[in-house]
C-alpha cells in the first residue's frame, strides 16, 4: 500500500510539472496549443514583443498603429528615445513617438491626408502587408490568389510581395480579408515569418499548388511559363518559351 501511495504521489508530481511546461518561459494566456505559440515565443525571446504588467500577452487583443510601429521599430533596430514627430496627434511624450518618427523618415509608415497618424487606430491585414513590404524592402511579387483582393487596392502590390516572401497564404476559403483588424497573435505570426526563415511559409508559384494534380488554367499556365523562363539557369525570353509551348501543344 505504501508503494502505491508513493507511486501515485510521483505521478501527480509529473502531471503538475507537465502542466507547467505548457506555459514554460511564456505567458499564462498563451498555451502551446496556440497556432502562433512558437512565433510569439520567438519574438518575445528576441525582445520584439512583451506582455503586460500582469504577465499576460492577451493574444486576441487588436493591435494599434502605435503598437505596430513599436514592434516594427524594434525589429529594424530603431532607437526608442522619445522625440518630436511630424504628426500633430503623436506628441513627444508618447511611448511610440521615437519609433513612429523613424518609421516615417524611413518611409515605412505614413499618416492620413489630414496629417494625422491616428496611433490608436487598429491595424488591418492590408496595412500590415504594406508595412512589411516596405520594412523589408520587398520587390518580388507573386500572383494574388485571393478572391477579395483587387488591383485597385492600395495594398494590392504589398500583398503580392508578402505572398512571394512566404509571410501569408490567406484563409482556407481563398480570401485574404485585407480590412480585418489584426490581433496580437496574428501580428506576431506575420512579423515572425517576415523576420525569420524558420517560420517562412512555402510559396505556390503563380498561386498553383503542384500537388493538386489539376491542370492549371490559361492565365496560370502563362504565369508558370514566364516564371520558369525567368528563373532558368540560362534566362530565355518568356515569349520564346511560350511560342514553343504553343506549337508543341498544337
Amino acid at each position: 500500500m505504501k508503494k502505491v501511495i508513493i507511486m501515485l504521489a510521483f505521478c501527480s508530481m509529473l502531471l503538475i510539472a507537465g502542466a507547467g511546461n505548457v506555459f514554460a518561459n511564456g505567458f499564462p494566456d498563451v498555451s502551446e496549443d496556440n497556432r502562433f505559440y512558437d512565433e510569439i515565443m520567438y519574438l518575445s525571446n528576441e525582445g520584439i514583443i512583451s506582455g503586460y504588467p500582469n504577465g499576460r500577452f492577451t493574444p486576441g487583443e487588436k493591435v494599434t498603429r502605435a503598437a505596430a510601429a513599436i514592434m516594427l521599430g524594434r525589429v529594424l533596430g530603431y532607437d526608442d528615445t522619445q522625440q518630436e514627430t511630424v504628426f500633430p496627434d503623436v506628441p513627444k511624450s508618447s511611448k511610440a513617438s521615437g519609433y513612429i518618427q523613424q518609421a516615417y523618415e524611413n518611409k515605412i509608415i505614413s499618416g492620413y491626408p489630414n496629417g494625422e497618424f491616428r496611433p490608436d487606430k487598429y491595424v488591418t491585414r492590408g496595412e500590415m502587408a504594406i508595412f512589411i513590404a516596405r520594412a523589408y524592402a520587398l520587390t518580388e511579387e507573386e500572383v494574388v490568389p485571393f478572391s477579395d483582393v483587387s488591383i485597385n487596392m492600395n495594398a494590392f502590390s504589398a500583398i503580392r510581395k508578402i505572398i512571394d516572401f512566404g509571410v501569408t497564404t490567406g484563409y482556407p476559403d481563398g480570401t485574404f480579408k485585407p480590412d480585418l483588424d489584426l490581433t496580437r497573435e496574428q501580428f506576431s505570426g506575420l512579423l515572425a515569418r517576415a523576420e525569420s526563415d524558420e517560420f517562412r511559409l512555402p510559396v505556390d508559384t503563380c498561386g498553383y499548388d503542384t500537388l493538386s494534380r489539376q491542370n492549371p488554367d490559361l492565365q496560370t499556365t502563362n504565369c508558370l511559363i514566364t516564371k520558369a523562363a525567368e528563373d532558368s539557369a540560362f534566362p530565355i525570353p518568356p515569349e520564346i518559351v511560350k511560342a514553343v509551348a504553343s506549337v508543341e501543344n498544337g
